[in-house]
């Protein structure tokens, strides 16, 4: 990762990889600092699906959230804390294949110790 990227983990509960993928946008965003959300960001995000829920255009939301409203809804509000922000897939397979695998754990149902 470059100097001005950060990575976060953690546990987020049962949810399905739609779900995961954008609660996780959603926590990665609002963890950024204030003081940081005026510059340019790009953020990678994990799946089409997500992508394509937080896509903005000239008249709005590109597409109408039919399923996972409430989340969905969560996401886009942490987008518009954003002045600049770029939303699109990963490009490096690594990293991509890093987010699917901790989506994935986050899935897995807890073992009872």
């Amino acid at each position: 990762m470059g100097d001005n990227c950060a990575e976060y983990s953690g546990i987020i509960g049962d949810f399905t990889k739609n779900q995961a993928d954008l609660i996780c946008i959603t926590m990665a965003l609002r963890c950024v600092k204030s003081e940081y959300r005026d510059r340019p960001t790009i953020l990678h995000g994990p799946s089409t699906y997500a992508v394509q829920a937080l896509e903005r255009g000239p008249a709005g939301w590109m597409v109408k959230a039919k399923a996972n409203i409430e989340i969905v809804q969560e996401a886009r509000d942490a987008v518009e804390l954003f002045k600049d922000i770029k939303i699109c897939l990963h490009k490096k397979q690594d990293q991509f294949y890093k987010a699917l695998e901790a989506s994935r754990e986050c899935l897995k149902p807890k073992k009872d110790n």
